[in-house]
């Protein structure tokens, strides 16, 4: 038996890669950043650290620049601004560091902003830990790291490379789990390492796009596979960052949500495959004009991602503030409102589900801490979902936080991953026959 070809197709299989993803490094470390400057941080990345950036600081406590310099040592700068509160945990999380990786010879420097240096707290470095803290009084140093703003992680090897430019605060414990654990020569080394697992993963997927091509993915069953355990997704430091609340802080780091997608409800009749696949819930409203073109990104967004994405249109309970909050007498009737709902759609050929559900229950379980109900909500309004059902991102596809997020999400999901494993390993074996 062989599969026909069918090259079009092969493009549903595969995850297109945004360009907000492609600035990430593929190493389960999430950096801050977008744009240019991540591309730029991104450069500054595996080259030797100016040591020189050190005269930049001044006003040294627990220690001296020289202490920064001690060769094999890898570090741990963060760029804080005491009376920024984010910088404030930063500055904890810095602290625990020192304490957790001090004994293994970690150096952490910590330099504040120019101002309101004086007020700030200038406590002692752990206990067999160094933990220094300095004055940046000109800002040239953050100036030079081209930091993304503070609070700021970098982190520099035992190589006196720099190893991580601008870390996300929920990773710099597995970037330093990384470091601290090598050897000096190990990370000299890791150029090489790096590039030899470059050109095999580039081999591995030369390979399955080969193997692809000769597939009609459209008749590819669903292949059995084990799903991943629990602990294959208890690594934070492989998930997005959870998006802030509307006041601006983000107390949700350690709150894991779990979102239920319904059973029924759909206007196919079925639910949609959701196993080994990451989902995307969008939200939609009859009366919310400005929520249709929603419709149509998210059907070439399925596309796009083929099996790996499930897009879930949700028709929810959204009012435009002109009307005034009335109700249309239809959406109180399930079979007038899903009437309704087919007859706007009827000129669509979509490929992805409809979800009617006028009691917006997943709309408030999916999108905690959203207002869309402000005068000019932007569209499409999104939740992305694991494959275990834990939500990991949310809000305007727009931002490019949510986008950086869903891409993570493709990037990363254990249960999306072993599922095209097995799926690759059935189109071997039936590509042979």
């Amino acid at each position: 038996m062989r599969f026909t070809v069918a090259i079009m197709c092969a493009a549903l299989m595969g995850v297109s890669v945004s360009t907000a993803l492609a600035m990430q490094p593929a190493d389960g470390i999430v950096r801050k950043g977008e744009g240019s400057l991540r591309m730029d941080l991104n450069k500054t990345e595996l080259k030797p650290f100016d040591t020189a950036l050190w005269s930049k600081l001044s006003d040294w406590k627990n220690g001296t620049a020289a202490d920064a310099l001690a060769p094999g040592k890898p570090v741990l700068v963060l760029l804080w601004t005491d009376y920024v509160p984010t910088s404030k945990r930063a500055f904890a999380l810095a602290k625990r560091m020192a304490e957790k990786y001090g004994p293994e010879g970690l150096v952490v420097v910590c330099a504040h902003g120019q101002n309101d240096w004086d007020n700030a707290p200038k406590p002692e470095a752990p206990k067999g830990a160094t933990m220094l803290l300095a004055h940046d009084s000109k800002e040239e140093f953050r100036h030079t790291l081209r930091s993304a703003g503070d609070p700021d992680f970098f982190v520099i090897d035992r190589a006196g490379q720099m190893r991580y430019a601008s870390v996300a605060t929920e990773s710099v414990d597995a970037a330093l789990e990384k470091v601290v654990k090598e050897s000096r020569g190990e990370a000299a080394a890791i150029n090489g390492v790096l590039q030899a697992a470059a050109m095999q993963q580039a081999a591995d997927q030369r390979r399955t796009e080969a193997n692809r091509s000769n597939v009609d993915l459209t008749k590819l069953p669903e292949v059995p596979f084990e799903a991943p355990p629990a602990e294959a997704f208890a690594n934070k430091s492989i998930w997005p960052a959870k998006p802030k609340q509307e006041n601006g802080y983000n107390n949700q780091d350690d709150q894991q949500i779990k979102v239920a997608i319904p059973d029924t409800g759909y206007l196919s009749g079925s639910k949609p495959e959701t196993k080994g696949r990451v989902v995307l819930l969008y939200y939609w409203g009859l009366d919310v004009r400005q929520s249709f073109p929603s419709i149509d990104r998210m059907e070439l967004l399925q596309r796009q991602h083929g099996r790996d994405l499930t897009v879930i249109g949700v028709l929810s309970p959204l009012k435009e503030n002109n009307n005034n909050g009335q109700q249309n007498p239809d959406d109180t009737d399930p079979k007038k409102l899903e009437a309704r709902v087919r007859s706007f759609l009827a000129s669509r050929n979509l490929n992805h589900a409809i979800l009617v559900d006028p009691s917006g229950a997943l709309l408030s379980q999916a999108v905690p801490n959203r207002n869309l109900t402000t005068e000019h909500p932007v569209f499409p309004v999104i939740s992305v979902i694991s494959s275990d059902g834990t939500l990991r991102t949310w809000g305007p596809l727009e931002e490019p936080a949510v986008r950086a997020g869903l891409d993570r999400v493709l990037e990363v999901d254990p249960g999306m991953l072993a599922r095209r494993k097995a799926e690759q390993a059935y189109i071997r074996a039936h590509d042979q026959k």
